[in-house]
């Protein structure tokens, strides 16, 4: 789930933007966070309304949200990813104990276990990468706002861009 919206965010607009900078994070936190939370301006202009499931939450509650739940749902998929991934060396570590089995009469059982192995190893290297962009993109994103005043600070750089919309 949140590999697929940083992915998409990551393609459109992460380019254009600078995430050191307060409002830049700000603008990619509201576009995120769009299907979950919504910020809204109150009706004073000088606050913001963090509205999830259709109830609006203190600062204290989004913090909450944002360090514990977000935090493990990154986490959770960050070891489905780990997992997955894992899952191509066992597929290949059984083949070759498989493989040593097999007796040197059944020459075409070799080369067909020899032919996947090898089709495995490829998948492997191919995945290897992809699999390192997800994993440093997930913990990056994971790791943001660790702090009441980073959070803080968040939510008054998504109100200085609610302001000036």
């Amino acid at each position: 789930m949140w590999i697929n919206k940083l992915s998409t965010i990551s393609l459109v607009e992460v380019s254009n933007l600078n995430l050191r900078n307060d409002l830049h994070f700000a603008l990619f936190t509201i576009d995120l966070l769009k299907d979950t939370i919504t910020f809204k301006l109150k009706k004073d202009k000088s606050t913001v309304a963090i509205i999830k499931d259709k109830k609006e939450l203190t600062i204290d509650k989004f913090m909450y949200w944002w360090q514990i739940t977000r935090y493990e749902e990154i986490f959770k998929e960050e070891t489905t990813i780990v997992n997955e991934y894992e899952k191509i060396a066992k597929s290949i570590n059984k083949l070759q104990t498989y493989l040593v089995t097999i007796a040197p009469e059944e020459e075409s059982k070799i080369i067909e276990f020899r032919i996947k192995i090898d089709k495995l190893i490829e998948h492997q290297k191919k995945e290897e990468p992809l699999v390192k962009e997800k994993l440093n993109r997930l913990s990056s994103f994971r790791n943001t706002c660790y702090s009441k005043e980073s959070v803080q600070k968040t939510i008054d750089s998504i109100l200085i861009c609610l302001q000036n919309k």
